[in-house]
């Protein structure tokens, strides 16, 4: 079953888990709001849902670990029962308005071709954000809005903020008006390159400043852990020594 959709609106919001997702324009009418995995927890509305995993992650086999602490008979019987479009990595027969993910054409669109080899585009999506926000390209909307999605650290940011940035960049080249968060790192640099040297050495500095603070403070606070575990051995010592005596004169 495949579900053709064509652009009913011009302005789409893209709404991922981070604390920015509040942002977003849900009692506007004139957005698209999609979401991603079961967010719909956690939104007052959405018009579409991207589950973008193998279904074995987002329904685990009984024993198996659930996926990502997600209750799954409620999540898959939202999905069943939603009404409203839910792509993921395939069609699923007891989720009605399941629709599988265009990859193929994405990555014409999309793909990076490479010199020196004829196998074809390289495909460059490392996240569930950056299908969305391709669909979002491709579909011809005129305003795309990203929320929840702030990548500021670790493996979300170092594996996932660059194709994000990719497609929002391709967005932006398009002619597409891209709206972002304050607080969102996407799109963000902390300094200008060659431009901003005295801001950059000045923040060194403070951050320096700052770690060198903090180590000794965990030093401090390690020494007083010492100590009182030296007070704590001491009454269990004394314990121990009650607990013979009582032996000895029962």
């Amino acid at each position: 079953m495949s579900i053709e959709l064509p652009v009913k609106k011009e302005k789409v919001a893209i709404v991922g888990f981070a604390g920015t997702r509040d942002q977003a324009p849900y009692n506007d009418p004139e957005y698209e709001i999609w979401t991603v995995n079961n967010l719909h927890n956690f939104v007052p509305r959405q018009d579409r849902i991207f589950q973008l995993h193998q279904r074995w992650e987002w329904q685990p086999a009984p024993g198996e670990p659930r996926y990502h602490g997600v209750d799954t008979e409620k999540h898959v019987k939202y999905l069943q029962t939603c009404g409203i479009p839910v792509y993921g990595v395939d069609v699923y027969p007891d989720i009605p308005t399941s629709v599988r993910y265009p990859l193929e054409t994405m990555i014409e669109e999309f793909g990076i071709p490479r010199t020196g080899h004829d196998t074809g585009k390289d495909a460059y999506f490392t996240n569930s954000i950056s299908f969305m926000i391709a669909l979002a390209i491709y579909e011809g909307f005129k305003v795309i809005e990203v929320y929840g999605v702030d990548m500021a650290v670790g493996t979300e940011y170092n594996e996932q903020r660059p194709s994000c940035e990719y497609y929002l960049g391709i967005a932006i080249g398009r002619g597409i008006e891209v709206k972002l968060p304050a607080s969102a790192d996407l799109l963000k640099s902390r300094f200008i390159y060659g431009f901003e040297k005295e801001k950059i050495e000045a923040w060194k500095q403070k951050v320096q400043k700052t770690i060198g603070e903090m180590k000794k403070r965990k030093i401090d606070s390690d020494n007083i852990i010492r100590q009182q575990q030296s007070v704590s051995d001491k009454y269990e010592g004394a314990i121990t020594a009650i607990h013979e005596m009582d032996s000895r004169w029962s």
